[in-house]
Order: structure tokens, then C-alpha cells, then sequence
């Protein structure tokens, strides 16, 4: 072969590979329709699968009144229940876990991506319901971060606040992974598969695998949402808690249940001081302390206790150190079912939950020390709101987080700053007992603190919104 004709055949050969790439090039921007029509039959069934997470978690109270809204199911684990079915006990408290698609209790068929496999689903374990975390309001934390196809960008959990709450897999189809056929001897064949192993159906990508939640209890969970290649062909969808609570927010009874949480305490405490006998009687109007802004936790009851000399701070749940100074024979936990306001259990959750919310100043006059006689009246030592005196205590109930709150560390829980707003920020500690709180309604996008007020009435003390 001369050399221009070796010239030209390497000319065809090269012309023949760059068709060959650009065609290539093409075939990925303009997939077949029968691929389009998988990813759209895969983006309908995880959209409808958070959809149903979304209201499962909303409704929750609604088929378990004793509860608060939040609660996602845990995942079907193939544990022995109906196909379908929550695990009823998915791990540790604050364990994240991953399981099938719960499609049975959430009320749904099931539902397949676009190669026909059924979803996955994976729930942080401050969100799932068996067993609850301690807290569940709308500053809970989700445990699991997701990472883009690059294993370095996050999608999701760029800040604490916006971690996910659940992930949900379509997990397409096998790649040389070794699925297991289901047992032809089933009495009953499943509706999706009897292989409940998460490493058959889920891949990775680097150090990042789907198929592997952190099970450490408390731990973050990382998973990866990358492009499509011979290894990898998981698509997932994220359900954060902002998205939870949104939907939350529109049943018409949670913003009166909330509003409802300061009314409750301040009727606690009050029902608490008739009970005082320092005095032999009922005239013995000595109200708790409050409990320090910054706890040793945020999570257990026990921590929220009474702090002497403190005249403001969080809501106690516990008045050990007022008990013995007013010789109070009740419980000495308030919030409670042994509250003497008696709360049902739901009434009970809803404070437990959301307990942190909860703050509290109390004027110097009715302080839980043993004057010479017990006060009646209320003079220079009362609290005033918006200018008004007569204040015995003022209950306050921070609402959600505005802008340039947060709430994700207990460095910051520890903040008043990150909870209440003007005059109720800057009174505190509240030194002298004689504080000028603040209330506006409706709140503004700079102010929406709850307030509600004890004071006297013919010499006993009462409960009423603020003035």
C-alpha cells in the first residue's frame, strides 16, 4: 500500500470514529423513547411515594390520637408481617434505617420504577415512629446527608437544618447483582420479592453505598445520587423535614395546638401553687423557679429542672428544688400526667415534644423563697407586658425559626437568641423580677413569641392570653 493510500484509509478509519462518537453523543441526548418512558414511569412512582410519606407523616395524630404529628413508618423489613407491612421495631432510638417501600401502611399499591422493581426506602431515625426520638417538632434533625454524582457535593444536608428526614430508591435493574429468585413453594407469592437484601437491588459509587445506612443510633447516614453507568443506576428522591412540616402546617388544628402548649403551662402552674401548704392554706401563691436556657441535654425530661435565683429562662419540667421550699406535696413534675392540671396523655406528647419551645418569668415578689407572709398583691416586684403591670409569671412560647435562627447544636439551643425576640430576648435573666415582655399578634416575619400570663384575681392567681 503506498503512503497516500495508507493516508487515506487512516482519514476513513478516523472519520468512521468520530461518527462513531458523535452518534454515540446523540444516542445519550436523545435516548430511545422506551428508555423516557422508564424514567417517567420511575419519576411518577417515587413521586407518589413521597407524596404518601409526606401525609402518613401529617396525618399520623389522626389514626394514633395519643401522638404528634412528624412520624414517618419504618420500612418493610421482611419481619415476619404482611408484605407491605412497617417493621413494627426498626432498630435503635435514632437509628436510621432502609427497607422496601411500606406501600401497605401507607395506603398505596406498589409501586414500581421503570424496569418493574418495587421502591426502597430508607427513614433517619429521628424520624421513624418504632422507637421515637425524644423530640419531634419542627427543629428535629434529619440524619442523612446525600451527595451528588461528583461524592463531594451535597444535595442535601449542606447544613444541619436541611439534612433528609427519608430517602426513597428505585433501584432499576440488576447489575450483576445476584437477586434471589423468589421460592416457587410459597404458599402466597410475593407481590414484589422475597431478596429483602439491600445490596442487590442498591449500589455505590467511591466510598458512598446505598445499600448501607450508618447504624450507629445518633449517627448521619450518607447516600449518593449519581449519574447512570455500568455500576450504578439507582435514582433517588429526598423528603426533608421542611417539606414534613409544610404539610403539617396546613392542618387547621396545629397552629391552635401550639398557641394552646403556653396556655396549658401557665394553667399547671397555677393549679401547682393552690397545692403549696408552707402557709397551712391555700394563700401560699409562690411560683417555681425556671429552669436554665442552657441544659446539660435537650432531650430528656430529666434535665429540665428548676435552677434556684432563676427568675427566667425555660419552662421547668421538673420543680425539685421549689418542692421543698413551698412544701408542695404534688408531684414534682409538672409536665406531666400527675400535672395537676391533669393533661390528657395527647395533651402530655404535645408538651413532652415540644418542650423546648417552652419559656418562662416569674416576678421577684412571688418567688419561691419563705417570706415573712405570702404575697397577695402585686407591687414593684411584677412582671409587666407591652407596658401593662400586675404579672405574677408570663409563659412564653417561641415559635419557629426566623431569620438568622438556628437550633441544630446545643451550643445553640443554649442561645436565647435563637428562640425568642425582642423585649423577651433582652429582658432576661430578669434579674430584678420586674421585666416588660413583649406581645404582638399577629406575629411579623421578626417577632413570634406566645405569650400567656398569670396573675391575680381577688387573690388568686389566674390564667389569661397577655395583654
Amino acid at each position: 500500500m503506498s503512503r497516500r493510500e495508507r493516508g487515506v484509509a487512516l482519514l476513513t478509519l478516523l472519520a468512521v470514529v468520530a461518527l462513531g462518537a458523535a452518534l454515540a453523543l446523540i444516542a445519550m441526548a436523545n435516548p430511545k423513547p422506551s428508555d423516557l418512558k422508564r424514567e417517567e414511569i420511575t419519576s411518577k412512582a417515587l413521586a407518589k411515594a413521597k407524596e404518601a410519606l409526606i401525609a402518613y407523616a401529617a396525618t399520623n395524630p389522626d389514626f394514633h390520637p395519643d401522638e404528634v404529628p412528624g412520624y414517618l413508618p419504618c420500612p418493610d423489613k421482611a419481619g415476619g408481617n404482611p408484605e407491605g407491612s412497617e417493621e413494627p421495631n426498626c432498630g435503635s432510638k435514632n437509628e436510621t434505617v432502609i427497607g422496601r417501600l411500606p406501600w401497605k401502611k401507607l395506603g398505596i399499591e406498589p409501586l414500581r420504577d421503570g424496569s418493574g422493581e418495587c421502591l426502597w426506602y430508607a427513614v433517619s431515625g429521628t424520624f421513624k415512629n418504632t422507637p421515637p426520638t425524644e423530640v419531634m417538632n419542627w427543629d428535629t434533625l434529619g440524619q442523612i446527608e446525600v451527595y451528588g454524582p461528583d461524592g463531594a457535593s451535597l444535595v442535601a444536608g449542606s447544613q444541619p437544618e436541611n439534612r433528609a428526614a427519608a430517602v426513597i430508591f428505585a433501584p432499576g435493574v440488576a447489575l450483576g447483582q445476584d437477586r434471589q429468585d423468589d421460592d416457587p413453594g410459597t404458599a402466597q407469592r410475593p407481590v414484589c420479592s422475597e431478596d429483602y437484601a439491600a445490596a442487590r437491588f442498591l449500589e455505590g459509587v467511591g466510598a458512598i453505598n446505598n445499600a448501607t445506612p450508618n447504624g450507629t443510633p445518633g449517627a448521619t447516614t450518607r447516600f449518593i445520587a449519581g449519574d447512570r453507568t455500568d455500576a450504578f443506576n439507582d435514582r433517588l428522591l429526598i423528603v426533608t423535614p421542611e417539606e414534613i412540616f409544610a404539610a403539617i402546617e396546613k392542618r387547621s388544628d396545629f397552629a391552635p395546638k401550639l398557641a394552646s402548649l403556653a396556655q396549658s403551662a401557665a394553667l399547671c402552674l397555677i393549679e401547682y401553687v393552690k397545692l403549696n401548704t408552707h402557709y397551712g392554706d391555700s394563700d401560699d401563691h409562690r411560683f417555681p423557679w425556671a429552669a436554665p436556657v442552657g441544659l446539660a441535654a435537650y432531650t430528656a425530661d430529666a434535665y429540665w429542672g428548676d435552677a434556684a435565683d432563676t427568675l427566667s429562662g425555660r419552662f421547668p419540667y421538673r420543680v425539685d428544688t421549689t418542692a421543698t421550699l413551698v412544701a408542695n406535696p404534688s408531684s414534682s413534675t409538672l409536665a406531666a400526667a400527675s400535672c395537676p392540671f391533669r393533661m390528657g396523655n395527647a395533651d402530655e406528647n404535645w408538651w413532652k415534644n415540644w418542650k423546648d419551645h417552652l419559656f418562662y418569668a416569674l416576678g421577684a415578689e412571688f418567688k419561691p423563697l419563705a417570706p415573712s407572709s405570702s404575697p397577695v398583691a402585686c407591687g414593684a416586684g411584677c412582671l409587666r407586658v407591652n407596658g401593662t403591670g400586675g404579672q405574677v409569671a408570663v409563659v412564653l412560647f417561641a415559635g419557629k425559626r426566623l431569620a438568622g435562627q438556628t437550633r441544630s447544636t446545643d451550643a445553640a439551643k443554649g442561645s436565647l437568641a435563637n428562640y425568642l425576640e425582642g423585649r423577651n430576648l433582652t429582658n432576661h435573666p430578669n434579674a430584678a423580677g420586674n421585666g416588660n415582655y413583649e406581645s404582638i399578634s399577629p406575629a411579623t416575619p421578626a417577632f413570634n413569641d406566645v405569650l400567656w400570663c398569670a396573675s391575680l384575681n381577688a387573690g388568686h392567681p389566674v390564667a389569661s392570653p397577655c395583654p
